[in-house]
């Protein structure tokens, strides 16, 4: 049952982006009505599935956290929408929901149910791992916009995407505030780690772990380019640009779980 629901909620959102990129490519704003109706009803779907599967206790705590990184993300994105008035930050977002959520659907579900006996800061770390992972998908989108719009600026002919796009001003808004909170929350998803295998007595094995290498580097990248950007040293492209390689870390930490799973990451 939880596989049907599961790709149900996937399809709700794939259809939404196609609708979404219509709208983008051909102006019409049927396209776009259906599109967010379409998007809107998915997420209320999205988080009574959420709220059901929490209702159920401890033995779906797996599950919740599986659905939770797409819907975390297209909230966000819907908020970033509105406070900035940024249109098509969903057509950007949603690409990167369902990649993210096709490595989501290869989780050994079972390992994590187990790990629950592990102790409540194993929980906590995971929870604020995926709300930063949320703020980084944010910063990645608002990136990818900008790389695109300036590039439209510098272009003699740009074309009619360039009116379709917010201004430079505003994605750098969203991209600077989006990976802030990323990377602080992903900070303390890295501490409560830290903390849940210190009582364990486990931190030796915990920094022999590679996956655990790549977070700390990830997050210390991500802390860089944030410095470097709130410090005005940095801006425009070079630092959107930065945020998407360093991203490619955060995709091969996940794909790494898989590939070779291991104590303190199998499946994220």
């Amino acid at each position: 049952m939880s596989d049907w629901l599961f790709w149900t909620v996937f399809a709700g959102y794939f259809v939404s982006w196609v609708l979404t990129f219509a709208h983008f490519e051909s102006e019409k704003e049927v396209y776009f009505y259906l599109g967010r109706r379409l998007l809107t009803l998915n997420l209320f779907f999205h988080a009574g599935l959420l709220i059901a599967l929490l209702s159920r206790g401890s033995g779906s705590m797996a599950l919740v956290f599986e659905f939770s990184v797409p819907f975390i993300v297209v909230l966000l994105s819907f908020f970033m929408e509105w406070r900035y008035r940024a249109k098509f930050l969903i057509l950007f977002s949603l690409p990167i929901v369902l990649l993210m959520s096709l490595l989501v659907a290869g989780q050994a579900s079972h390992t994590l149910e187990r790990a629950w006996d592990r102790g409540a800061w194993l929980w906590v770390h995971f929870g604020f791992i995926l709300a930063g992972l949320a703020g980084f998908v944010a910063a990645v989108s608002s990136a990818i916009m900008y790389l695109w719009q300036a590039s439209q600026l510098k272009s003699k002919h740009p074309g009619q995407n360039f009116l379709k796009l917010p201004s430079l001003d505003t994605l750098d808004k969203i991209h600077f505030r989006s990976l802030s909170w990323g990377v602080i929350l992903f900070s303390l998803g890295i501490l409560t780690g830290v903390i849940w295998a210190s009582g364990l007595r486990e931190l030796g094995s915990l920094f022999r772990d590679p996956k655990v290498i790549l977070s700390f580097v990830t997050c210390f990248m991500y802390w860089v380019i944030v410095s470097l950007r709130g410090s005005s040293l940095r801006r425009g492209h070079k630092i959107a640009a930065g945020t998407l390689v360093v991203f490619l870390l955060v995709f091969l930490t996940m794909a790494s779980s898989y590939v070779a799973p291991s104590v303190f990451h199998r499946g994220l």
